[in-house]
């Protein structure tokens, strides 16, 4: 399937989702707290969703960046040997 060869499009796409998840949780608390209608230590399960969310979302597109150099090498090797193979 194409994720084999691009899998920065999957990965990619589910930490961009999850990082702007948590961002937005984030920023909501963030103008909640400067709005004054309460602070962030009432919302601490919510703080963590958005961090965790955040670093997820990191990681996940991180891991994508991973295999996609690993895809084109994989990808490389696989033409110098098609190359060697040819007369």
């Amino acid at each position: 399937s194409s994720y084999q060869k691009r899998p920065l499009h999957f990965f990619g796409m589910a930490g961009a989702i999850l990082f702007l998840f948590g961002l937005g949780v984030n920023l909501f608390l963030t103008l909640r707290y400067f709005a004054g209608v309460g602070y962030i230590g009432e919302r601490m399960p919510l703080l963590m969703l958005g961090v965790l969310s955040m670093i997820l979302g990191f990681q996940s597109f991180c891991l994508g960046l991973v295999g996609e150099m690993v895809a084109r090498r994989n990808l490389e090797e696989t033409k110098d040997q098609d190359e060697e193979l040819l007369p």
